[in-house]
């Protein structure tokens, strides 16, 4: 088949290395002028950082770390993460090691006792306080994330929060728990450049309509409300505008990556330390990345009811095309970790490259099932 990828991230460069190797002709379509999607890496003065925010792998998959070892080393960084509460850093994930550090300490454990057997799932505000109760959740979440998202907790649905919050004995294995952590020895965009060997990508194309491209099979990994040029409206994401300080002094612990700050007298939400996850060149100064909030580009879902209706809609209209398939956490409005996305592709390949064959409910079922 002749295939045709929109967009040259960590998805649309997966996908096409496996639909390439089994013999189909694939071409990638990416507007911007280089490749990586979010994932992007850049090189100052021999030593890499990233684009668009910290991305550490990390994954228990051996299937996915065969695959992307194909294409790249790893280094062996292990992601901590602090949170700036009270004036000073404390560990995150919320730990009972963190805990014992806070004045609360004894209202807080009180709350831990009294927890609810179940998880109240009625809207991402009542989750959390059900999953670490309400001192914990107003002194590490509630600011966080009506920063992060711009809208109140409790108009969020509550399908990601036990993904992301939890509280655990300690935080020995740093933010992930996974065995197998690490970033590419150059950086995602020259991994994703050995990914996508042999295969043509042309930069700076904007795609305005998935049918003037003449393809057996078109697979989309922009958003999806864009992608059928926003006819029963937008989708509402959340973006970050990025900065970069090439020569900071200063960091307040080594051994965290990023610090978060969820208090809302600091305009960035988190800041992120490249130098300890690229441990290359001089080290007389830190690449200190700083994260602001805002509504300026499409990166992370927002999981309202109403997005998910609209989205329902755009998606009814999708699997009725028999030769498009939109994919990755834009295209499924899903908040997907690299790992996951990675995962997504290698266990649905076989589905992907027979797309055009497959009836109306298995393109359902394909797109619909949550990993």
């Amino acid at each position: 088949m002749k295939i045709a990828i929109v967009g040259a991230g960590l998805v649309g460069c997966t996908i096409a290395r496996l639909l390439k190797d089994r013999g189909h002709d694939v071409v990638i379509f990416e507007k911007e002028k280089r490749i990586g999607g979010l994932c992007a890496t850049d090189v100052h003065r021999g030593r890499f950082y990233q684009l668009f925010g910290p991305h550490n792998f990390h994954t228990d998959n051996e299937s996915v770390i065969e695959f992307l070892c194909r294409f790249s080393k790893f280094n062996e960084y292990t992601h901590y993460v602090g949170t700036f509460v009270d004036g000073r850093v404390l560990p995150y994930p919320i730990s009972y090691e963190t805990i014992e550090m806070l004045q609360e300490r004894d209202q807080i454990l009180k709350e831990l006792r009294r927890l609810p057997k179940k998880i109240n799932m009625a809207n991402f505000e009542t989750c959390v306080v059900s999953m670490i109760g309400k001192e914990l959740y107003k002194k590490f979440i509630k600011n966080y994330t009506m920063k992060f998202w711009g809208i109140l907790p409790a108009n969020m649905e509550a399908e990601w929060a036990p993904k992301r919050i939890e509280i655990r004995r300690d935080n020995s294995l740093g933010y992930f728990k996974h065995e197998w952590q690490g970033v590419p020895h150059c950086g995602y965009s020259h991994m994703l450049e050995k990914m996508t060997e042999g295969i043509p990508i042309h930069y700076n194309v904007e795609i305005k309509d998935y049918r003037d491209l003449k393809y057996d099979l078109v697979i989309a990994t922009i958003p999806i409300d864009e992608l059928f040029s926003f006819c029963y409206g937008r989708l509402a994401y959340r973006g970050l505008r990025f900065e970069i300080n090439f020569e900071e002094a200063e960091w307040e612990d080594v051994k965290y990556g990023c610090i978060n700050f969820p208090d809302s007298d600091v305009a960035y939400t988190r800041k992120c330390n490249y130098s300890l996850c690229y441990p290359n060149g001089p080290v007389t100064s830190c690449i200190v990345g700083y994260d602001f909030p805002g509504n300026n580009s499409s990166m992370y879902p927002v999981y309202t009811s109403e997005n998910k209706k609209l989205f329902n809609k755009y998606l009814a209209c999708l699997v009725r095309i028999k030769n498009l398939l939109s994919i990755g956490r834009l295209g499924l409005f899903r908040y997907y970790d690299m790992d996951e996305a990675t995962e997504w592709c290698l266990d649905n390949i076989n589905a992907v490259e027979n797309y055009p064959a497959l009836n109306l409910e298995e393109r359902m079922e394909l797109l619909t099932k949550v990993r």
